[in-house]
């Protein structure tokens, strides 16, 4: 079972609040108190849950890379794996993750797009020219704010 963020602070002796004060440097926490949060998390072996971190801040720290994904793309564009992992390299710098996607078949771009983004899956995304399609040029561009 995964360590939690009570079990940290019920090592530490202090509350969950205070760790996750402690987590996100807050400047009003004593300085003994942050060395027995960090004690706890060393002994426990504990790493925030990507999930709850991303609820709390109201974001994915995702970004999608919508790119063509039928079958044999990956020979005709042998450029793709440098593309992926140069995008992977820069968005982790920045502290977000990538998922790659394709638009499936039976749904339009901007919906699906749309979706993606309301649904809180991820922050942004990248599109790669082979996801582009004569139908999402039409359509007006979604509103997306920047990464």
């Amino acid at each position: 079972m995964a360590v939690t963020i009570r079990d940290v602070a019920k090592e530490a002796g202090v509350s969950t609040s205070t760790v996750s004060k402690v987590l996100n440097n807050w400047n009003t926490i004593s300085p003994q108190t942050v060395s027995r949060v960090h004690a706890a998390i060393e002994k426990l072996h504990y790493t925030p849950n990507a999930r709850a971190v991303s609820f709390a801040k109201g974001a994915a720290s995702n970004i999608i890379f919508l790119s063509g994904l039928k079958k044999g793309e990956a020979y005709s564009n042998p450029h793709m794996f440098d593309i992926l992992c140069g995008v992977q390299n820069e968005l982790a710098k920045q502290g977000y993750s990538l998922m790659v996607a394709d638009i499936p078949d039976d749904v339009t771009s901007s919906d699906y797009l749309s979706g993606l983004i309301s649904s809180g899956v991820a922050d942004g995304i990248l599109i790669h020219g082979s996801a582009n399609s004569k139908g999402q040029i039409r359509r007006p561009p979604i509103k997306l704010s920047a990464v």
